[in-house]
């Protein structure tokens, strides 16, 4: 998890140097959104694997931890920049 935590800061850091805006709220986003989509994916992909053959429940854990990823990072985000204003 902390190489997928790594790549996504770094990659909200770089994005938001190149735009030329504040990089915090959307490093801190990026590492929430990481760990958050990381574990929903896992635990999806573990539970499905009772009901669904073992490629099927992994394919619906890595959609359902990438849509956990963005929902979660855009949360984060929004919430961090509320506390700014």
């Amino acid at each position: 998890m902390a190489g997928t935590v790594g790549v996504s800061m770094g990659g909200a850091y770089v994005g938001s140097e190149i735009k030329g805006t504040d990089s915090s709220n959307a490093v801190l986003g990026a590492g929430i959104g990481a760990v958050v989509g990381s574990s929903a994916g896992k635990y999806f992909g573990e539970k499905t694997k009772n009901v669904l053959p073992s490629k099927a429940a992994e394919v619906l854990g890595n959609i359902t931890g990438n849509l956990a990823t963005e929902a979660a990072t855009d949360a984060g985000e929004l919430m961090l920049r509320a506390d700014d204003k």
